[in-house]
């Protein structure tokens, strides 16, 4: 038997001997450090250039603001810059603020946007849970219009490793996450966590038999709005045990981050967060998927319906 030092865990946790499979791991392992460091150097660059930028340039469109007949890519210049108008990233990087103060993350938006500086006037609590929190935690230790465009920033990234993750090359996955966030609907997705789950279920799928890596993918689709768990469906059904159970160990533990700040958070949470996903329920721009299926005259039981068939088609590719 192999000693522990000529061990190497595999990423599903399972050891695996030493050997040239280890090696090509290890090297593999390597660039994928390697890659990794370019990135976050790439995006702490180009934040630092965007931040300067947005403190000495007026930009094209200025008045109006995030109108959108001023086009996507004037409202994500603006964003990039630090610019945007409030929006749900506000809404998150408020309630986060005040968990790490201390505060009530669910108190009234209007009240915590306006403990940041941004006056908000949305006479609701925070419908996001707080799992959606904790991505913004980060954030936090930047002021808030220095914090919106860090958050654009690294959602243009996300949609960018989404297009790669589904398999296509660099050079076309660039140009077409670019083009996402830089048009209508998205030029309005990365001002929210929305790029977040579609990241999750490229992770998901992309590594789908690599338990650790698609449990991964699953919370990072879960921890913006509780919904995404759906996407655990396909590996239940498929009986990846393994899968399942890093998606709930790596789910559980967003959970409890916020516990580390607020022991009622949850509690808080389900008093006025979800009277605010009610409340929002009703309104025309909503993106839900009930909402969605009764935009078609599809009862909320059919889109579940719907949802979980799908699911069932997904386990089986």
């Amino acid at each position: 038997m192999p000693s522990p030092s000529e061990l190497v865990l595999s990423v599903d946790g399972v050891p695996e001997p030493d050997g040239p499979a280890s090696e090509q791991r290890d090297r593999s392992v390597a660039a994928t450090t390697l890659w990794a460091a370019a990135i976050a150097a790439l995006y702490v660059g180009v934040l630092v250039v965007l931040l300067f930028v947005g403190h000495h340039v007026t930009l094209p469109d200025e008045a109006q603001a995030n109108a959108v007949s001023s086009g996507g890519l004037n409202q994500t210049a603006r964003e990039l810059v630090g610019r945007g108008d409030p929006s749900d990233f506000l809404a998150d990087y408020a309630s986060a603020h005040a968990l790490t103060h201390g505060a009530n993350a669910y108190a009234i938006t209007s009240k915590l946007a306006r403990a940041v500086g941004t006056p908000w006037p949305v006479s609701t609590a925070n419908p996001h849970p707080p799992t959606a929190l904790v991505a913004d935690l980060p954030f936090t230790l930047l002021h808030y219009h220095a914090a919106l465009a860090a958050w654009d920033l690294a959602m243009l990234f996300a949609l960018v490793a989404t297009v790669a993750l589904l398999g296509a090359p660099m050079a076309m996955a660039v140009p077409v996450g670019l083009a996402v966030g830089l048009a209508f609907p998205g030029a309005y997705g990365i001002t929210n966590n929305v790029p977040l789950i579609g990241l999750g279920v490229a992770m998901a799928y992309r590594w789908r038999n690599q338990p650790a890596l698609a449990g991964l993918g699953v919370t990072a689709a879960a921890v913006p709005k509780a919904s995404g768990v759906v996407l655990v469906v396909p590996f239940l059904l498929a009986a990846r045990w393994r899968a399942v159970g890093w998606s709930a160990l790596f789910y559980g533990i967003s959970a409890l981050i916020p516990f580390g700040f607020d022991d009622h958070v949850w509690n808080r949470y389900f008093h006025a967060g979800v009277a605010a996903v009610n409340a929002n329920a009703g309104r025309s721009d909503n993106a839900s998927l009930l909402h969605l299926g009764r935009a078609w005259g599809v009862a909320d039981a059919g889109t579940l319906v719907l949802v979980a068939l799908a699911a069932a088609v997904v386990s089986v590719i």
